[in-house]
């Protein structure tokens, strides 16, 4: 063991977190976000190997196995996905997070078991600023979200760190903290951290609170025998935050739902999982289609939309079931591979409590493995209601806790994997260019987002060539995604639209260009709905066109996805031309049965149904489509005009 080196593992935690907070900022996956946590994420990794350059070799514990294994399987996946370019991203998103667990493995190696104060310092003052931060929201009228679309995965977050300032408070003299003074705040920080994720996280993250206070507790009181009345002030503490925010919710201090609401809300079938049994059963089925290798990782989104029940009203982009979800997506050896990354944390801490107890590591040693295994049996448990293992801005923080975890045991179980003599220019040259190619790529697929957005600027500003120009050159940035190919699908079509009877433009045929595009879009993505629905639109415009081609046309978008609001009232309207009022009708009352997850598509559809369509509904559709119109404008506060973008690919 040598000498603790404080400044590297800081600047490894900081990149991390950074690149953590770039995943939060970035909840919708864009491309260009994707990029730069990448970016990020590899420079962590890069520091963490420039470092460890005179060392021999570094190890890899079985925990370190699994995740690259889980990685690995996932990679390899590209060559049977359904939609391989959204496994790329996938890649990318958890190629961070097994970066920030090389990154701490890498650089704390010569350091053995030695505590990292700076990691749950780091950790904690992270978690103390987004807490405040969502205090903030919560008391301006906002959601306690920080900067994620949901406050459960906020609150998510705030349990996998919440537990580090616990373990501090309770390890007393031995400190797991730089400074013995800051752990004397412990307690105010653990309340804040409590309290701001109580606000407004769902019933899942309040069962995952309580399952990382089980660990902590219980692991304090066994590995350290800590004394009961300082177990008690803990535990008094948690409930005494939650207790708060219930108050501050019921006197309507804050806009979050009552805490004691939602727990009671577990008792009644009719909220706590009606839904999530309908995703359930529908992922399941999809499960049994393709068991053994799935159907490619970040895939399941897009799949889902053809057998999504109707009254699931989620926005449909997850299982809500993260251990389902990994099965559907990369068949049974992730699965398998998950549960056996589970099982190996669990022997691990139950190894390591047992050693502390026969008094074999010191108490931060005890404190560092009971705060790492609280976070991970909190997130774990939270990952079979919902989809946090999914967030790269919850397990990156989570993938350093499992690092932290598997060193505390010692290197007896890991497997020394030597490092190469980076001083050979050989070796060099080859890392170097291993490097830039990463780098080049990740430029290359974020470069390929920003040419399709300035194109459909462009577009939207009438500036037709140039936009053009702008979908060629996102198409040669990153040809393997269907967006370019789509939006410029969309460009022909407009412009199909609008031209004379000779229909040239730019020496082709605007019809067949615009099928020539969009038969490159589905052959990258045939679970899109939108290559069909422009198929239909363009079809409209041709005359030569059959109503048999405009039918398929539609009747294909929405087998792809029924909720494709576009699709189903340009249909409506095309049947209605054609004086098919029965199926017209039909078509109408098939959307009506759906919940819509966003509000501008279900607040568009039924607009259009009661001022376009009125005449198709029955007095009990009619009741339904307005009882589900008021009922998204009292959630939204009021009437609100949506206009969703012409440009939107869904």
């Amino acid at each position: 063991m040598t000498a603790p080196n404080k400044w590297l593992p800081a600047a490894v935690v900081l990149i991390a977190l950074t690149a953590a907070g770039i995943g939060q900022a970035n909840p919708t996956s864009h491309f260009i976000g994707l990029g730069i946590m990448g970016s990020v994420s590899l420079l962590g990794l890069i520091v963490a190997v420039v470092h460890a350059r005179s060392q021999p070799s570094i190890p890899l514990g079985p925990v370190g196995m699994l995740l690259l294994l889980f990685w690995g399987w996932g990679a390899l996946a590209v060559l049977w996905s359904q939609v391989p370019d959204q496994t790329v991203l996938q890649m990318i998103k958890f190629g961070a997070i097994v970066a920030a667990y090389l990154s701490w493995r890498i650089v704390m190696a010569p350091q053995g078991r030695h505590i990292a104060p700076m990691l749950y310092g780091l950790l904690i003052v992270a978690g103390l600023i987004m807490a405040v931060g969502m205090i903030g929201q919560a008391f301006t009228g906002h959601r306690a979200q920080a900067l994620f679309l949901n406050p459960n995965s906020a609150a998510a977050l705030l349990n996998v760190i919440w537990p580090a300032a616990a373990v501090a408070w309770l390890v007393g003299t031995d400190r797991m903290l730089d400074l013995s003074r800051l752990q004397r705040f412990m307690p105010g920080v653990l309340f804040l951290l409590v309290f701001a994720a109580g606000l407004d996280g769902g019933r899942a993250s309040f069962l995952a609170l309580f399952t990382a206070l089980i660990v902590v507790v219980g692991g304090a009181a066994y590995a350290l025998q800590t004394r009961w009345r300082r177990l008690a002030g803990v535990a008094g503490l948690v409930i005494g935050a939650l207790v708060l925010a219930y108050l501050a919710n019921l006197f309507g201090l804050t806009e979050g739902r009552p805490l004691a609401d939602r727990v009671a809300s577990l008792a009644d079938p009719s909220e706590a999982g009606q839904v999530r049994f309908l995703m359930w059963s529908a992922t399941w089925d999809m499960i049994q289609e393709n068991p053994w290798l799935g159907i490619g990782p970040g895939v399941f989104w897009l799949a889902y939309a053809a057998v999504r029940p109707a009254g699931d009203g989620s926005a449909g982009q997850y299982a809500h079931n993260d251990y389902l979800q990994f099965w559907v997506e990369r068949g049974l050896p992730g699965l398998l591979i998950v549960i056996a990354l589970i099982a190996v944390c669990t022997w691990l801490f139950f190894r390591s409590v047992r050693a502390g107890r026969a008094r074999q590591r010191t108490p931060a040693e005890r404190g560092a493995v009971i705060a790492a295994f609280a976070a991970i049996g909190g997130i774990g448990f939270h990952g079979l209601f919902s989809y946090q293992l999914q967030l790269p801005a919850v397990m990156i923080p989570v993938a350093l806790l499992l690092a932290e975890l598997e060193r505390m045991n010692g290197d007896t179980l890991a497997v020394n994997v030597p490092m190469p003599a980076w001083r050979r220019p050989l070796i060099f040259a080859s890392a170097s260019g291993l490097v830039a190619s990463v780098l080049l790529g990740l430029f290359l697929i974020a470069s390929s987002q920003y040419y399709v957005e300035r194109g459909q600027e462009q577009l939207r500003d009438g500036e037709i060539f140039a936009a053009e120009q702008s979908f060629s050159k996102a198409m040669t940035r990153w040809s393997m995604t269907d967006v370019p190919w789509l939006v410029k699908a969309l460009l022909y079509v407009r412009v199909s639209e609008n031209l004379s009877e000779d229909r040239i433009w730019g020496g082709e045929t605007v019809f067949s260009e615009a099928q020539r595009f969009l038969d490159e879009a589905e052959r990258r993505n045939s679970l899109r709905s939108t290559p069909a629905r422009l198929r239909a639109k363009l079809f409209l415009t041709e005359n030569s066109s059959s109503g048999t081609e405009i039918a398929q046309a539609f009747d294909a978008a929405l087998s792809r996805n029924p909720r494709d609001v576009g699709a189903r009232l340009s249909y409506i309207g095309f049947l209605e031309n054609k004086g098919e009022d029965a199926k017209a009708q039909g078509i109408l009352e098939k959307g009506i049965d759906l919940e819509y997850s966003r509000f501008s598509s279900g607040m568009r559809f039924y607009q259009a149904v009661s001022t376009d369509f009125s005449d198709y509904l029955t007095p009990y559709s009619k009741i339904n489509a307005e009882s589900k119109l008021e009922k998204i404008k009292r959630e939204i506060g009021g009437e609100i005009s949506f206009e969703a973008s012409r440009l939107e690919i869904n």
